[in-house]
């Protein structure tokens, strides 16, 4: 009598396979994704109030850390963009510059259906999409909006078993951000000067 394979089974053993892979092989983290980018905004705003509304879910152990992506991350970056790229931090305070992210699709599309012979000459096994929107929004010290701004920024990366990255799903992300706040950035640019005279 011919047995049938359990599918869970055949599941539970490609997750171990690229697991084992993945570990072996992934590149790991590169910290620059951390770090403000090289466009740098001039003229730049006086040092402002920073807020970040945030629509992602971010997952948590039950000990209470976070699994891949941390909003201290997204927090890390935007920092330092305010600090290094959008205003001069050694001015007196004029007002808030807050930022609004909407996560369209951070998901993973792992490929099932591949046999595990050909998963060994290295077809992808998993890939993760980041759509990300980002708006910054500047307000006087009376909380009036001045200017408003958004940013897209889509990223797709792979990972088969012997390449692919470390922790695919906060590089996937943290890649899409940048270049939805770096496109914000770059419709800021023509009003600085405007934007500066209704702060001060």
């Amino acid at each position: 009598m011919e047995k049938k394979t359990n599918p869970l089974f055949m599941k539970k053993l490609l997750f171990i396979l690229v697991t084992i892979g993945l570990l072996a092989s992934c590149k790991p983290f590169d910290p620059k994704l951390m770090q403000a980018s090289d466009y740098s905004l001039s003229p730049k705003l006086p040092a402002m109030e920073k807020q970040i509304e945030n629509n992602h879910i971010f997952l948590v152990t039950p000990q209470g850390t976070f699994i891949g992506l941390s909003p201290n991350d997204l927090s890390t970056i935007f920092d330092k963009e305010i600090t290094q790229n959008i205003t001069n931090p050694y001015t007196d305070k004029k007002g808030y510059i807050v930022l609004k992210i909407n996560t369209i699709r951070d998901a993973d599309r792992m490929r099932l259906g591949v046999v595990i012979p050909f998963m060994f000459l290295g077809f992808t096994t998993i890939k993760h999409f980041s759509d990300i929107e980002v708006q910054i929004d500047v307000l006087n010290s009376n909380r009036r909006l001045i200017g408003s701004y958004t940013g897209t920024g889509n990223c797709a990366l792979k990972n088969s078993l012997y390449d692919g990255y470390q922790y695919l799903q906060k590089v996937t992300y943290l890649t899409a951000f940048r270049l939805a706040l770096e496109q914000a950035k770059k419709k800021m640019s023509p009003d600085m000067d405007r934007l500066i005279k209704e702060l001060n």
